[in-house]
C-alpha cells in the first residue's frame, strides 16, 4: 500500500494526514501561493457496497499472494449475520461474499481498495499537490474518507472528475441528499485569495456544497488555516469531561483514594479529550491555549474546592501536574521522534524534510525546534533519530517536568512580589 491511505495500518495514525493538511494550509497562506481547493469526500456505506472479489483482487495486486489469500476468501465466503438493537436481536441469516465492517480484516480490505486512487496518482504524478516544489501529495484517505488538494480552477475539475471516475469504477457511491439534491457528506473548501474561476464541483452528478470549514479526522479544517474552530470543539468536549469527572467523584465514596483518582481521571479522561491531535496543530500561539487552560483550572479548583483567588500555579505545583501548553510541547517532541524514525521514503518523512529545509512562517518544524530549546534538549534531529522511543520519552518527560517547575515557580514569585 502507498502512503495515501493510513486507515487500519500498524504505525499509521490520523495525525499523519492532519500534519500534512495543516502544513499545506500554512504554506499556501503564508507564502501567498495560488489558491487551492480542499475536496472532502465520504463514501456512503462503503463496506456494504464493496464486493469481496473486488477487494481480494486489489489485495492480490498489492502482493498478498500466499496461502493467506485463500484464507481471507474462505473467511468471508459465507457469513451469518444478525441485527442487534438495545431491545432485541434478529435471527442470523446467511450472506454470501461480503466484506464485514466489524471483521478483523474488513478495514484493511477497504483501505486497500481506496488506496488504489492515491497509488495511481503517485505513479503518474497527476492529480497531486506539489508541496514546496518537491513533494507530491496525493489524495489522502483514511479507510473510506477521501481528502484531495488541488489548485483552484481547471485542476480542481480534473481531480474531482478523476476521483468520481475511480469511485464509480469500484462500484461505490457518495452519499446524496435527495431532498436538497446535494452531496450531503462531501465538501469543498476554498483556501487563499478569491478566484473568479473557482469551479462548481459535483459528486455523482450532485453539487458539492462550498463551506468555509469542515470536520476531518476529528479536527476542524478552516479556509483561513486557523485552529480556533478545533479549539472550540475541544472546549465543548472538555466541559463534558469535567461534568463526568465531578459526577463520579461526588457519587462514589473514594475515601483516602479521592485525590489519586481525581488526578488519574484528569490525566486520562480530560486530557485525552481536549488534547487529541494537539501535536500537529499549527500555526499555533501560546495564547491559543488560554480557553483550554481555563477549563483545566476550573477542574482543579473543583477537585481541591478552593476559591478563585488561589493562584493557579500553586495548584499545579501542589499536585505535581503539568499545564496543557507544556504537555503539548512534550507531545510535539515525541511526534518529532515518530517522524524521524520513519522510513525515509514515506510521505510524512519527506514532507517534514521539505518543511525543515525551507520553512515558512509558523511551520511545525520551527515550532518543535523552539520546544527543544525551551526544554533544554540540545539534540540535533539526527541525534533524536538514534534514540529508542522509551528512552527518549523518559528524557523528554523529565525535561518537561523541570521546565514546568521552573516556569511555575517564577510565576509564583511574581505573585508574591505583587
Amino acid at each position: 500500500m502507498s502512503d495515501s491511505n493510513g486507515g487500519a495500518r500498524k504505525g499509521r495514525n490520523c495525525r499523519d494526514h492532519l500534519f500534512i493538511v495543516n502544513g499545506i494550509l500554512n504554506y499556501v497562506l503564508k507564502e501567498k501561493r495560488p489558491p487551492i481547493d480542499l475536496l472532502i469526500y465520504d463514501i456512503e456505506t462503503a463496506f456494504d457496497k464493496l464486493g469481496l472479489r473486488e477487494a481480494l483482487n486489489e489485495l492480490w495486486e498489492t502482493g498478498v499472494q500466499d496461502d493467506k489469500f485463500a484464507l481471507l476468501y474462505e473467511l468471508n465466503k459465507k457469513l451469518k449475520i444478525l441485527v442487534k438493537s438495545t431491545n432485541f436481536e434478529t435471527e442470523r441469516e446467511s450472506v454470501d461474499e461480503i466484506v464485514a465492517q466489524g471483521g478483523v480484516f474488513g478495514g484493511l480490505k477497504c483501505s486497500n481498495v481506496i488506496d488504489t486512487i492515491g497509488k495511481e496518482c503517485l505513479k503518474s504524478g497527476e492529480n497531486v499537490f506539489v508541496y514546496k516544489n518537491c513533494v507530491n501529495v496525493p489524495p489522502l484517505a483514511f479507510v473510506d474518507d477521501l481528502f484531495a488538494i488541488s489548485e483552484c480552477g481547471s485542476q480542481s475539475v480534473i481531480t474531482n472528475s478523476f476521483i468520481n471516475a475511480k469511485v464509480d469504477q469500484k462500484n461505490l457511491r457518495f452519499g446524496i441528499d435527495k431532498e436538497k439534491g446535494t452531496a450531503k457528506k462531501c465538501r469543498q473548501i476554498h483556501v487563499g485569495r478569491e478566484n473568479q474561476f473557482c469551479p462548481e464541483l459535483k459528486a455523482d452528478y450532485a453539487p458539492i456544497p462550498k463551506v468555509t470549514e469542515d470536520k476531518y479526522l476529528g479536527d476542524m479544517i478552516s479556509y483561513d488555516g486557523s485552529i480556533s474552530k478545533t479549539l472550540k470543539l475541544r472546549e465543548s468536549k472538555g466541559t463534558g469531561a469535567i461534568s463526568q469527572i465531578m459526577t463520579i467523584l461526588k457519587m462514589v465514596s473514594l475515601g483516602q483514594h479521592y485525590m489519586r483518582m481525581a488526578i488519574l481521571m484528569r490525566n486520562t479522561h480530560f486530557i485525552n479529550k481536549v488534547l487529541v491531535n494537539s501535536e500537529v496543530w499549527y500555526p499555533i500561539k501560546e495564547d491559543d491555549f488560554k480557553k483550554l487552560e481555563k477549563l483545566d483550572e476550573s477542574l482543579l479548583r473543583q477537585i481541591l474546592q478552593v476559591n478563585a483567588s488561589t493562584p493557579i500555579e500553586l495548584l499545579y505545583l501542589e499536585l505535581g501536574l503539568i499545564p496543557l501548553r507544556d504537555l503539548v510541547k512534550c507531545r510535539r517532541i515525541l511526534f518529532l521522534h515518530n517522524i524521524l524514525t520513519r522510513n525515509e521514503n514515506q510521505l510524512l518523512f519527506r514532507f517534514f524534510k521539505a518543511q525543515n529545509r525551507s520553512p515558512s512562517q509558523g511551520d511545525w518544524s520551527e515550532i518543535v525546534k523552539k520546544d527543544l530549546s525551551d526544554l533544554s534538549l540540545k539534540f540535533t534531529f539526527d541525534e533524536v533519530k538514534k534514540f529508542k522511543y522509551e528512552n527518549f520519552k523518559n528524557i523528554v518527560k523529565k525535561a518537561c517536568k523541570i521546565y514546568t517547575f521552573n516556569r511555575l515557580l517564577s510565576v509564583s514569585y511574581t505573585h508574591l512580589r505583587a
